[in-house]
């Protein structure tokens, strides 16, 4: 870490760095936040403050709060900013630049949470049924897919596997989470025939590649998945409703309404606190409401 450049540009450019290399986020989530630093840096050199930075106090960093609120951003979009400041200045702090930081006060007022996109069984049989697996790539659709829907995982997880991450005896992975956490994931008959029926076509079982590849033996990125899923969906009917992240959704409801556990679920889903976990529960009462007005006679 090169300590002699202390502007903000130099030390952004090693937080994005640390995020990239150490925290494997993904390039989309590293262009967001590359964006938010940048727009404060504007602002700081609006103030006349990009040299004083390393001083900054709690009420001058509401005052950029009150400013992106008055600029007509997104509530969303005014706390995923405010997130990556923070995280920023964790880095800052950690590299012993400042002892403390001017958004640890910072207060963002709660926002209501959509619910996610779920595929129910029939729906996901119907989904991974469509894919023409006459074809290699249609192959490793499949193979991606099934995964995903087996384990949960995050599609930037899944992109991170090599081969030697999986174990077929066992039927588990070793997966690499947020914050460089390992956990492990379990998959079934119908993933592990997938990957295989992939593997067959791809033809190669050297251990430290890759476990998916594009065509050039590259390993695939979370932008190729989300496009791979985005056209699947469409073929059937489905227009942007359905991405990598539906499968860990769909995954995670039907383990709750087969009554698995929220604390077991956190653990398999890598969650950092429960009541993230906690959304599935809003999910199944839907699923609950939908079944009884589907079903009961005097409904």
């Amino acid at each position: 870490m090169n300590h002699s450049d202390c502007s903000f540009s130099g030390i952004m450019e090693d937080f994005l760095s640390f995020l990239t290399h150490r925290r494997r986020y993904s390039t989309h989530t590293i262009s967001g936040y590359r964006r938010d630093l940048k727009n404060f840096l504007l602002f700081l050199e609006g103030k006349k403050w990009q040299n004083v930075w390393l001083s900054l106090t709690p009420a001058e960093a509401r005052d950029y709060l009150a400013l992106m609120n008055r600029s007509g951003l997104s509530p969303a979009s005014v706390a995923r900013s405010v997130s990556a400041l923070k995280q920023f200045w964790q880095f800052v702090i950690q590299q012993g630049f400042m002892d403390y930081s001017p958004w640890e006060g910072v207060v963002l007022p709660k926002k209501g949470r959509s619910l996610p996109t779920v595929l129910y069984p029939q729906d996901m049989d119907r989904f991974l049924s469509s894919i023409d697996i006459e074809t290699y790539q249609g192959k490793r659709l499949l193979a991606i897919c099934e995964l995903l829907y087996a384990t949960g995982m995050r599609v930037s997880e899944l992109i991170g596997l090599d081969l030697k991450d999986l174990d077929y005896e066992m039927r588990q992975i070793r997966v690499l989470g947020k914050g460089e956490k390992e956990r492990l994931v379990f998959f079934g008959e119908s993933a592990s025939s997938a990957v295989k029926m992939y593997l067959f076509a791809r033809g190669t079982d050297v251990a430290h590649l890759p476990l998916f590849v594009n065509l050039r033996e590259e390993r695939l990125s979370v932008r190729s998945v989300q496009r791979m899923i985005r056209l699947q969906a469409r073929l059937l009917g489905y227009e942007n409703t359905v991405t990598p992240h539906t499968f860990r959704h769909s995954f995670a409801t039907g383990l709750y309404d087969a009554g698995v556990d929220l604390r077991v679920l956190q653990q398999l889903l890598g969650h950092e606190s429960l009541s993230t976990t906690q959304i599935y529960t809003h999910l199944s009462k839907d699923y609950l409401k939908e079944v009884y007005y589907g079903a009961h006679p005097r409904a």
